[in-house]
């Protein structure tokens, strides 16, 4: 054997060592930390999950309305919807529970026990993206951490809610939900944009690629019906409410979207007998908006928790 074919042949015999034992490191990483991960015990998990949703410091004295649902639900103002709701009737406080990016099955997990509290009403907002299922791509390889999320949920679904950045948004809360009704700041959450700034986020929008399958297929609206049963069993008044959305979000969404989330929204509104507000266009040319999916935190967008403290006013009123 020559001396080029010799170092040929150990060169690439070290390269499938090293690669072979690439991939077996990588896979002691992997299940080393998911063992680690599962080993956490129980009172941490709870602990993180409940931060997730905020600390419930509950007056037991009083009535209370917990809000659910997810960003835009976060941008009212709980603050002001007290005041609003006690100038009627001052046994009642209103909670903000809603928590970004959540959705009915984030959402249901953790549903008892937010009843065990005893809400008197229970006033869940939800738009296109709650009962949004992304379209699956076929893929070659598998998604690894499509894969660990399975696992994750196949052991408890609770596991699959955690936020890292939860604490961020509990700053924020609290922040929106001290004695001054709107802070000083001004940042992306409280400035209000302009039509053109809206238009050129029409782009990046996530409006033309909604897939928003029929209820008795689509998971989410599954999971919001046990949501609406296990609230009605517990005699809770339920508001469901259709978030606001900007006129330019509206114009993207294909039609075929429109009519099945209109369709979903009707069916549960028939079948649990319970009006929904549907303010998904509420407020269209209104120059509130701090996005196209999200009505400003500002005080000239106010209109916004003024309106919800309204219906939850007529809802106590019934």
């Amino acid at each position: 054997m020559d001396r080029d074919n010799f170092w040929k042949k150990y060169y690439m015999k070290n390269t499938d060592i090293k690669i072979t034992f690439s991939v077996f490191f990588s896979f002691i990483i992997v299940f080393t930390s998911l063992f680690i991960f599962l080993s956490i015990d129980n009172d941490s998990v709870n602990h993180i999950n409940h931060f997730d949703f905020g600390p419930l410091n509950l007056d037991p004295l009083s009535k209370k309305i917990f809000l659910f649902g997810s960003s835009q639900i976060i941008r009212l103002n709980a603050t002001l919807i007290n005041e609003k709701v006690k100038m009627i009737d001052d046994t009642y406080t209103v909670y903000n529970l809603a928590e970004k990016g959540s959705n009915p099955t984030d959402t249901l997990p953790f549903i008892d026990e937010f009843i065990l509290e005893k809400p008197t009403i229970i006033f869940y907002g939800f738009s296109y993206r709650d009962f949004n299922v992304e379209k699956i791509e076929s893929n070659i390889l598998p998604d690894p951490n499509h894969e660990f999320t399975k696992i994750i949920e196949n052991i408890d679904p609770k596991l699959n809610t955690i936020n890292p950045k939860s604490a961020t948004l509990k700053i924020i809360r609290n922040s929106f939900q001290n004695e001054v009704i709107f802070p000083d700041d001004t940042d992306e959450i409280i400035t209000i944009l302009n039509d053109t700034q809206l238009r050129n986020q029409v782009h990046l929008s996530d409006a033309p690629k909604l897939h928003i399958p029929s209820s008795d297929v689509n998971k989410r609206v599954k999971d919001m019906e046990k949501i609406i049963s296990k609230v009605q069993d517990n005699n809770i008044k339920l508001i469901l409410f259709v978030a606001p959305l900007n006129e330019h979000y509206l114009e993207i969404i294909p039609e075929s979207e429109k009519n099945s989330f209109n369709l979903i929204v009707q069916e549960l509104s028939k079948k649990y007998n319970v009006e929904i507000y549907d303010y998904s266009d509420k407020y269209v040319g209104l120059p509130i908006w701090a996005d196209l999916v999200h009505v400003a935190y500002n005080k000239n967008a106010i209109i916004y928790s003024e309106d919800v403290a309204k219906i939850i006013i007529n809802e106590i009123g019934k």
